[in-house]
């Protein structure tokens, strides 16, 4: 409705395994007469994500992390949602093993090409990359990021040739 302010708030749900799920409610679901609060209840009450997540307290936008890309990973701390480290670590990981295997995908179809033209230096250099690429997991540490601005950024040094 045009005449009601815009509305800024979100209802963060804690979901039996800890995850955190956001509501966020449409202005325009707004009755007229309707008061903030019993716009939230109802609001509430028909988008329960699941049947024994507990509501938490409603949450404006800017005190939610600032990022999305790890919001698999959000937890409640100290009555927030806030991103679990440990557990961002282990999405980007996977990220990282998707692109790592996406490459070595990509590199199948040269290495066949360059094998069926004796291409000995071209073959050397693909296997010591497809080698560098499987080494990746292992020679990744993402310990030393503490935030998750630092694990979105983080690029490994992928092996080039």
């Amino acid at each position: 409705m045009a005449d009601q302010p815009m509305f800024n708030k979100r209802i963060v749900w804690k979901n039996p395994d800890g995850s955190l799920a956001i509501t966020c409610p449409v202005a325009d679901s707004r009755c007229r007469e309707e008061s903030e609060t019993a716009w939230l209840e109802r609001v509430a009450s028909l988008v329960k994500p699941h049947p024994l997540a507990i509501r938490l307290e409603d949450r404006s936008p800017d005190e939610l992390p600032e990022s999305r890309r790890f919001r698999n990973a959000w937890r409640e701390a100290g009555g927030k949602p806030r991103v679990d480290m440990v557990l961002a670590r282990e999405q980007r990981m996977g990220e990282i093993r998707q692109k790592r295997n996406n490459l070595l995908r990509e590199s199948d179809g040269l290495l066949a090409v360059a094998r069926e033209m004796d291409a000995s230096r071209k073959v050397e250099g693909l296997l010591a990359i497809r080698q560098g690429l499987r080494d990746i997991p292992q020679k990744t540490n993402l310990e030393h990021l503490t935030t998750p601005e630092a694990l979105e950024n983080f690029e490994p040094d992928w092996p080039s040739g």
